[in-house]
């Protein structure tokens, strides 16, 4: 490793300099190649309370994952059920549709990694209600005057 410049820190166990997530030896003059994994750390703090505020549209996987939701599943069941309210418009049902397939992917990828399946019967039931939705709005199409 090469030499940082000469400060009076005592030798000692330091994060890794490089950004490895590890600890990197510092003998007093320089960084050693004595390496060891960091150590887990417990913060005694609870964690920080942050805005629950209802956002429309995809949301982040991993925010998602995080707080126990899946956006796309959530919207998908609230606009088919309003898409089946108002049959005579198509473009909340097809948007329920879409939002459904895009939650039921999201909630069978963390499935497939190991985590829990959040928010696939919501998904489910957006696609179940746009695709009614669409049919109901389709044959009320062929039905009126």
């Amino acid at each position: 490793m090469s030499d940082t410049t000469a400060t009076a820190v005592p030798a000692g166990w330091y994060a890794d300099p490089a950004g490895a997530p590890q600890q990197r030896w510092w003998d007093g003059f320089r960084w050693t190649d004595h390496v060891q994994p960091a150590p887990f750390v417990m913060s005694l703090r609870p964690p920080a309370v942050t805005s629950r505020r209802f956002r429309w549209g995809l949301g982040e996987a991993g925010a998602d994952l995080a707080e126990g939701r899946n956006s796309p599943a959530l919207h998908a069941l609230i606009v088919g059920i309003a898409g089946l309210v108002l049959s005579s418009l198509l473009l909340p049902s097809a948007i329920a549709l879409i939002w459904g397939v895009i939650g039921l992917r999201r909630a069978e990828g963390w499935a497939r990694s190991g985590r829990p399946p959040t928010g696939r019967v919501q998904a489910v039931g957006g696609i179940v209600l746009g695709a009614a939705g669409l049919l109901f709005g389709i044959l009320l199409s062929f039905i009126s005057p």
